[in-house]
């Protein structure tokens, strides 16, 4: 990271955010972790001494999203309007979706998640005979018709645990896209996912169409604990490593992960109090 002074770093922010620089303290990236264990691993004295780069690498891959899922330290949030033919690919990143809601008068709204949305992919039929390809496949085509229900998003409230929803959709993990109600067509939809950590884009220019791929970060915060899984992770496969070795190292990553969890909740008695007045 480039060393800036004050006034270069508020500027450049002020003026124009840049992710290069915004934020920017708060991580570390994969290479300088891998670094950081493989100085851990030159010890003689360490169970880590002699572990390859290779392996170093693909357990800290490992760690990463186990972490990820575990803690959610950083779930990727996009905005989209609703296609014309109601289908949206999921993103390149995506693992599991969090959240799913419409804009609507300046508020997001949850959209409700209906799996009787019809997300079948139609066979291809002349009369009674299937229609097949040059490789004697019967064709496929997705179904158009998603719903029918004209009703589906005129303020249609629903009330569940004091929780209001508008629109439909489903998530169709075979097709890997979301299928959306008949009237949400060009609707904004906020969707907030899950990823594992590994996939991560940046904006260039604040252009959306000039995207790159950036390094993997990982947040200051779950640099111990990540610590305490590579290395219950490697020295659990070795047999010269004690058993009271291996026992203290699970005990110490279970510390660690609770600790980080503590850490993400962000829970203060003052904002409780304020809420329950």
């Amino acid at each position: 990271m480039s060393i800036l002074t004050e006034k270069e770093y508020y500027e450049e922010n002020f003026d124009l955010p840049n992710e290069q620089y915004t934020g920017d303290y708060q991580w570390f990236t994969f290479n300088e972790f891998i670094k950081e264990l493989e100085i851990i691993a030159s010890d003689n004295d360490s169970y880590l001494n002699n572990t390859k780069r290779s392996q170093l690498i693909n357990v800290a891959k490992q760690g990463v999203k186990f972490l990820q899922r575990e803690i959610k330290i950083d779930n990727p949030i996009i905005q989209f309007n609703v296609p014309d033919n109601l289908l949206f690919p999921y993103p390149q990143d995506y693992v599991n979706w969090v959240s799913l809601s419409v804009i609507f008068e300046n508020r997001l709204i949850p959209i409700l998640i209906n799996k009787d949305i019809n997300t079948a992919v139609t066979l291809m039929q002349d009369g009674n005979s299937f229609v097949y390809d040059d490789e004697g496949n019967v064709k496929r085509i997705p179904t158009e018709n998603q719903t029918n229900d004209s009703n589906c998003l005129k303020v249609q409230t629903k009330y569940y645990n004091q929780m209001q929803t508008q629109g439909q959709a489903v998530f169709n993990k075979k097709e890997g896209r979301i299928s959306f109600g008949s009237d949400m067509q060009g609707m904004p939809v906020v969707l907030e996912y899950s990823s594992d950590g590994l996939f991560t884009w940046t904006l260039t220019d604040c252009e959306i169409e000039e995207r790159k791929l950036k390094p993997i970060r990982i947040h200051k915060d779950l640099k111990e604990v990540l610590i305490k899984f590579v290395y219950q992770e490697i020295i659990g496969y070795r047999r010269n490593v004690p058993a009271n070795e291996k026992q203290k190292a699970r005990n110490e990553y279970k510390t660690y992960l609770h600790q980080a969890k503590l850490d993400r909740l962000d829970f203060n008695l003052y904002t409780v109090s304020k809420m329950v007045r």
